[in-house]
């Protein structure tokens, strides 16, 4: 059991940080010209009515995860789809380092934030059941300790 939790830990503590910081940074992402730019303090981040209405596009994409999950684990199972998710999710975040511009920062996000959530709700789900009965509070306390320590 040692290596599942490991295991377990270190995908709850990364899709919890990518989904908080994708919550997080967003205005600050949007405010900075659509690039990585000076986000260092509060007072840069000045919002325009678009920049709220390409927020309000990226939360959406949390209603996507719940279908993503779901489709994802019934077909290829939940570890499979939990890899298959956290690959693509690599992917997605190494390609917001690059500056396409505004539209493609918005997809890249609404993704990000889709694909985070997903993995989250497949090791939620799947953690009690990866461990017997008199384990299985104390493997969830610690993997849900590794969410809020992320968040």
């Amino acid at each position: 059991y040692i290596q599942m939790s490991v295991s377990l830990l270190i995908c709850m503590f990364t899709s919890a940080y990518i989904y908080m910081g994708n919550v997080y940074d967003t205005p600050y992402l949007l405010a900075a010209g659509y690039c990585f730019g000076d986000m260092s303090t509060p007072d840069s981040c000045v919002m325009t009515a678009e920049d709220l209405e390409y927020t309000l596009i990226i939360c959406v994409g949390e209603f996507l995860s719940v279908p993503l999950f779901a489709v994802s684990s019934e077909l290829l199972g939940r570890i499979r789809a939990s890899n298959i998710l956290s690959g693509i999710l690599l992917v997605i975040l190494i390609s917001c380092c690059v500056c396409f511009g505004k539209v493609v920062l918005v997809v890249e996000l609404f993704l990000t934030r889709a694909f985070s959530n997903a993995v989250l709700l497949l090791i939620y789900i799947y953690t009690p059941e990866s461990y017997p009965t008199y384990m299985r509070s104390i493997a969830f306390g610690i993997v849900m300790l590794a969410f809020n320590l992320a968040g």
